[in-house]
């Protein structure tokens, strides 16, 4: 049979190990929403950045080159 400091610091090493666990997880799903939100706020400043590229009454902006603004007299 177990003394009862054996059996406490059996309990107290599972109960260690199980927090331990715990915290490890909600540190990683902490990660990934930071992750993800950072994701999600560069892809907007992106597609903003896109939007003001795009000359009024236009609905792409236009790469034009330079021998073709030759061409057209520009």
């Amino acid at each position: 049979m177990q003394s009862y400091f054996e059996t406490a610091t059996a309990c107290t090493s599972t109960q260690g190990g199980t927090i331990r666990t715990f915290l490890v997880s909600l540190l990683g799903a902490a990660t990934l929403t930071a992750g993800l939100l950072l994701v999600r706020q560069h892809q907007k400043v992106a597609e903003d950045e896109a939007r003001r590229q795009v000359p009024a009454g236009e609905k792409a902006a236009r790469n034009v080159s330079l021998e073709r603004l030759r061409e057209l007299g520009l």
